[in-house]
């Protein structure tokens, strides 16, 4: 599924050149040492998106496929209780078959 993520962002959000590719990394990358510095968990495919996000902005609004972000952020906020209900069940499971 790697290939398929790296398309998405790279591509799909907005298109990259060599130079607004760097400029997306680089933001990443630095928000990452800043939020890690501060303690504050975060996540780098959420820095990414952002970087690229910004990038897309800086070409106007119409560079950004607005469909393809939706998606990305559904599907950031159903994986919180998805992982949740899975680890639950999982949990659930292992305790009553082993008695743990």
């Amino acid at each position: 599924m790697g290939s398929r993520v790296l398309e998405t962002v790279g591509e799909r959000i907005t298109l990259l050149s060599p130079s607004s590719a760097f400029a997306a990394q680089l933001s990443a990358s630095l928000t990452m040492i800043v939020v890690s510095r501060l303690g504050i968990p975060a996540s780098t495919s959420m820095a990414i998106v952002g970087g690229v996000m910004g990038v897309g902005l800086a070409r106007g609004i119409k560079a950004i496929n607005l469909g393809m972000l939706v998606r990305i952020f559904g599907m950031w906020l159903a994986a919180l209780p998805m992982t949740m209900g899975m680890s639950y069940a999982m949990c659930f499971v292992v305790q009553h078959l082993f008695g743990v």
